[in-house]
């Protein structure tokens, strides 16, 4: 595809959602195919002469280096360059925005060799499907490529302010819900005294945040719902997460809001409400990994802990066939005991060997001969010489063997999470699109508007159909019609058409450009 113009633009939205469906390599083949680097060339009328212009340079965001548009197929510039015309208005507007050669009023720019790339499938960073297609793509390395990163990117500017809503929300709550410990506790009340009206002020705060928490999580799960993408959203061990601390908020909430205030600090409640706080911070931190600069350091970390899952099974298996051995020698010690013991013994490497024997200690007595009161050692049991054997086989085998593979292991999962941090972010990325997208359908359901929030057909947020269903389906939706080439091979001239400009007006819009810092080797 990628040496073949002409099969590219042939290529329709279903046969690039296939090759994203596909097994192996070909969805990173058909991804850096359908984005091709062109270079724009049109002519500028200044004093009643035509100039020849090519902009290898250009303004483009000091921070992101790159910029990204909706624009017009690349056969409109070659139409216009080959026929000798200027630049219609809104086809200059945006050659101006995506290649801008003078630096905008809000600063922060520097000005670098640039290159220029369009994908050929129209409307490709409208269409969820295409977002579906790449959150669930079984390669990991098309997270790498520059054209998915583009339409994630795209898709991300029109989601983050609703994606930061939630996490401000979020905070708020936590803010909250730390003031309410603070001001009921003991000793805040004996220095400050009872402050009955802060409390009350802290807790409307959090019913507020809650019902608004609340509110988001039960439109994304409608949202998921009202387009059969139930399975998806009960796969996401993230959502259940999410709303298990919002019906645990709201559980709380109303207790403190119904709750006498003795009450509060009975053991079962305090319990909760700290795990309450616990489980919010985890929260936030996972929501917080939305930022490029948090999440490629955070989600690494996610990752690795997620991976050790078999290994620590494994060590379980070992600690809980240390405690049946340990607690079959029914020394005194009952089952809750037991694991204590073996848990401190191979995981924090202390033992108190008259502990674990469980020697009763003998009462004093006194030396009739010099008059000093001491207390004798005590009698050794018949499991003097099993307690120190099994001290000193657990210790080597698992706390100081196992405990050592499981620090290699974290290191080794951690190197390679670590190397994936980029692919990670941007998966993580393209999911919390797909989550907002759904808060904002699930609105558009309930108003019973059943507006779209993006340009797209009623099928966009479909599930996708089966890799054999696209292969058997030979039809294609309207938008996807191919673009013919006038001349197959040629990079610049992919797509010219012969006829006017007028007669393909929708070529004028609808395909997705990036210009981005060209790399030292570009020529």
């Amino acid at each position: 595809l990628l040496k073949v113009p002409s099969l590219v633009a042939d290529m329709s939205k279903s046969d690039f959602l296939q090759f994203l469906t596909s097994p192996g390599e070909a969805s990173v083949h058909a991804m850096e195919a359908v984005f091709q680097r062109y270079v724009i060339r049109h002519w500028d009328k200044v004093g009643g002469k035509f100039f020849r212009r090519v902009r290898h340079q250009a303004h483009v965001d000091a921070k992101h280096r790159i910029h990204i548009m909706d624009g017009p197929h690349i056969s409109v510039f070659t139409s216009l360059f080959n026929d000798k015309k200027t630049l219609p208005d809104n086809v200059c507007n945006f050659l101006d925005y995506l290649l801008p050669q003078e630096e905008g009023s809000h600063g922060g720019s520097c000005h670098l060799p640039v290159v220029a790339y369009m994908c050929h499938i129209r409307e490709v960073h409208m269409d969820l499907r295409v977002l579906l297609a790449l959150a669930d793509c079984p390669n990991a390395k098309i997270y790498e490529t520059k054209g998915c990163c583009v339409i994630i990117s795209q898709k991300w500017q029109k989601e983050k302010t609703l994606a930061r809503l939630r996490l401000g929300i979020l905070g708020i709550g936590i803010v909250n819900f730390m003031l309410i410990s603070y001001i009921s506790d003991e000793s805040t009340a004996e220095r400050y005294g009872s402050n009955v009206r802060s409390f009350r002020i802290a807790l409307a705060v959090t019913l507020v945040s809650w019902s608004a928490s609340m509110f988001l999580e039960v439109a994304q799960l409608v949202g998921y719902l009202s387009e059969n993408l139930g399975r998806r959203y009960a796969a996401v061990p993230r959502h259940w997460f999410g709303l298990l601390v919002s019906m645990l908020s709201g559980a709380i909430s109303i207790a403190l809001l119904n709750m006498p205030t003795e009450d509060n600090h009975d053991y079962r409640f305090r319990t909760a409400f700290g795990l309450l706080l616990f489980l919010k911070w985890i929260r936030f931190l996972i929501l917080f990994a939305q930022f490029r600069g948090v999440g490629i350091h955070i989600l690494p970390i996610i990752d690795t802990m997620l991976r050790i899952f078999p290994f620590l099974g494994a060590v379980s298996i070992y600690i809980i066939a240390l405690v049946s051995l340990f607690y079959s020698l029914k020394n005194g010690h009952d089952l809750t005991e037991c694991f204590l013991l073996m848990y401190r013994l191979v995981v924090l490497g202390e033992a108190d060997l008259a502990e674990l024997e469980n020697l009763n200690e003998p009462p004093l007595a006194l030396n009739l001969t010099t008059g000093i009161i001491a207390q004798p050692e005590p009698a050794a049991t018949d499991y003097f010489y099993v307690i120190r054997i099994l001290m000193v086989a657990a210790s080597f085998m698992i706390g100081v063997a196992m405990m050592n593979l499981f620090i290699a292991m974290l290191c080794i999962e951690y190197s390679k999470a670590q190397e994936q941090a980029e692919r990670t972010f941007m998966k993580f990325r393209a999911n919390i699109v797909l989550d907002q997208h759904a808060v904002r359908e699930a609105i558009a359901w309930l108003s019973c508007s059943r507006r779209r929030y993006l340009q797209i057909d009623s099928s966009s947020f479909r599930q996708l159909p089966s890799l054999n269903q696209l292969r058997t389906s030979g039809t294609s939706d309207t938008p996807d019609t191919p673009i013919t080439p006038s001349t197959p091979g040629s990079p610049l001239a992919v797509g010219v058409r012969t006829s006017s400009l007028s007669e393909h007006q929708e070529d004028l819009t609808g395909f997705l450009w990036f210009a981005q810092q060209a790399a030292p080797n570009d020529k």
